[in-house]
This record gives C-alpha cells, sequence and structure tokens, in this order.
C-alpha cells in the first residue's frame, strides 16, 4: 500500500499508466523529450534516429564496445575521444565545423553544454539563429546527416568536407517543407456507394529500380 501511496498521477490517483511509468524510470524530463519527438514535423526516419538518440540506441564505437560488438572506442575521425553519441555528433571537430557552418559562427554558448537528452530538448524546442523558426527541422535534418556522413566514411570509405554537408542542408529542409504543406492539404475520403477507389503509390531509387503498391478499398 505504501508503494502504491508512491506512485499516484498529478491529480493524486493510482492508475496502472502511473505505475508503470514510475517503474520504468519515466520522468518528466523524459515526457517532454519523448513529445518533442513525436510531434517533431518531418521525415520517419529521421523522427526514428531521434528516438535512438533519446534512448542510447545509436550505435557508436563506444557503444558497440559496450554491446562486445567491437574492441576500440576511439573516435574514427578525431582519433582522440571516445566515440560516444554527444561526440560524434556535437563535440568532435568535424561536427563543430558542421554546426558552426551551419550557424554562421553565431550559435549560443550553451550549445555544447548539455547533456544528451538536454541538448535535444533545447534544439527541439527554441528556435535559433538558422532560417527563422525552423530550427527544429535544420537540427534534426544536420543530425541524420553527420550520422550518415559518419558511416559512410567507415563502410564506404567516403567523405565529405563540412561545408559540402551543409550545403545539402537548406535543400533537404525546403523538400520537407514543401512535402508537409501537400500533406497538409491531402484527404482521402470514401468512395461512393457501389464504386471502389485505388490508392496506389510509387518509389524509384538512384539506380532506376521502381516499385510500386496499389490497395483497393470499398
Amino acid at each position: 500500500m505504501l508503494l502504491l501511496g508512491m506512485i499516484r498521477q498529478i491529480n493524486g490517483l493510482f492508475s496502472i499508466k502511473s505505475a508503470y511509468r514510475k517503474v520504468a524510470g519515466f520522468s518528466n524530463d523524459k515526457d517532454l523529450l519523448f513529445n518533442l519527438i513525436w510531434s517533431w514535423k518531418g521525415p520517419e526516419r529521421m523522427r526514428i534516429l531521434l528516438w535512438k538518440i533519446a534512448n542510447e540506441g545509436l550505435l557508436t564505437n563506444k557503444s558497440r564496445v559496450t554491446r562486445a560488438m567491437a574492441e576500440s572506442s576511439e573516435c574514427p575521425r578525431c582519433h582522440l575521444q571516445p566515440e560516444s553519441i554527444l561526440h560524434c555528433l556535437r563535440d568532435c571537430f568535424y561536427a563543430k565545423q558542421v554546426w558552426n557552418t551551419l550557424s554562421g559562427n553565431s550559435l549560443n554558448h550553451l550549445f555544447c553544454a548539455h547533456d544528451c537528452p538536454q541538448w535535444l530538448v533545447s534544439n527541439l524546442r527554441s528556435p535559433q539563429n538558422c532560417e527563422e523558426n525552423n530550427w527544429a527541422l535544420f537540427f534534426v535534418i544536420t543530425i541524420s546527416f553527420i550520422w550518415k556522413a559518419r558511416n559512410e566514411m567507415i563502410f564506404s570509405n567516403r567523405t565529405q568536407s563540412a561545408s559540402e554537408l551543409v550545403g545539402h542542408i537548406p535543400r533537404m529542409a525546403l523538400e520537407v517543407i514543401q512535402s508537409l504543406s501537400v500533406e497538409n492539404k491531402i484527404h482521402w475520403h470514401l468512395p461512393p456507394p457501389g464504386k471502389f477507389k485505388l490508392n496506389c503509390d510509387a518509389a524509384v531509387d538512384n539506380m532506376g529500380n521502381a516499385a510500386i503498391v496499389g490497395v483497393i478499398r470499398v
């Protein structure tokens, strides 16, 4: 009974949800971060990347050593520090070059002062000096591009400068904004009685391979 009294909701009432959250170690800070992640508007693959970062699930070298998947936790770029999530995405010299180039060297001095959860929260909720009111979008795109560049360097032996990487970010942001604008105007409606509706989608990759899928709804 003492345990039940310790895991009440804000309104003072006990619920299975409040008990689970207490046992699982959820806090208001985690709630805020996860709400920001799931309310972020952009490609789903980038949202999943955010989720992995928030849950310390990104397979950096430090994480791989912890999981007995590698022998060295060394950063593959600078070879000076263990490659933690924050080191890879923010603190390594390459990541710093990317962020400084993107912001025009005008990042807030607190940008590198937070731990990983606080870093995510502060940037997902606060606008900064990069395309007014779109910093959260630019922030997540930049994270995903830094992580992609890191993997391409390791697995494909392909490198690009910080300025080259930053050059792709505004174009990607524009594509996302335009796609979201189109999505907001699209509404699905039931077909008239006695009619069928065929919904289809298609995609083509860089090699020219194509795929199409369709669903018939009554």
